[in-house]
């Protein structure tokens, strides 16, 4: 749902503000807001994987990756706040993609412990940058929040990889979309990386 301009908004999975940025249960009034209650994400998500599964007629493959390009990284947070084995015990990794908002809040700090209890063990986080994001001087809150959640998940036994595409490479609009193209799915993901920049040019 468009709320303004042109923002991305994810009123499905959180509650937002009139940015799309994510919102706090406890500072909005559920009872008077439009917006569904926060701990919806991933019955929604769910929901549109079975539609998916429907309209196509077969079941969809196991294991699941996850995926959170820019501002849509704060889905994955949102459904990283609900350990439903339901789900989780499905995915096998996730993935954040130059992730960033332009406000503080991108990253789960919320039921990480909860989250490692029902993923499988071979669960992987993925943090996939470019300097676009990390040497944004208006939001220096960035690369610290990447440093801060790269360094939660490994304190709780969670494997995470992280990779820095665009190294040296002028900064620029273009560049974050190109690390949709460059993100590596795996460790063995030969079709990937770096080269890839300015494949949006």
């Amino acid at each position: 749902r468009m709320m303004r301009d042109h923002f991305s908004i994810y009123v499905n999975f959180m509650q937002v503000d009139s940015m799309g940025n994510p919102r706090y249960l406890a500072e909005t009034n559920s009872e008077a807001s439009a917006d569904p209650p926060e701990a919806v994400a991933v019955d929604h998500l769910q929901l549109l994987l079975a539609s998916l599964s429907k309209e196509l007629g077969e079941e969809l493959p196991s294991p699941l990756l996850l995926l959170g390009f820019s501002k849509g990284g704060a889905v994955l947070n949102a459904l990283m706040r609900e350990a439903k084995a339901t789900l989780w015990s499905r995915v096998q990794a996730v993935h954040f993609i130059d992730t960033g908002l332009n406000v503080p809040g991108v990253f789960v700090v919320q039921g990480l412990q909860e989250l490692k209890e029902v993923v499988p063990e071979n669960f992987e986080i993925w943090l996939h940058c470019t300097p676009r994001q990390l040497e944004d001087p208006g939001r220096p809150f960035v690369a610290k929040e990447h440093d801060e959640f790269q360094e939660r998940c490994k304190s709780l036994g969670f494997v995470v990889h992280r990779r820095l595409y665009g190294e040296g490479l002028p900064v620029s609009l273009e560049m974050h979309f190109d690390a949709i193209r460059c993100f590596e799915t795996s460790q063995d993901d030969k079709d990937s990386g770096p080269r890839h920049c300015g494949f949006f040019r």
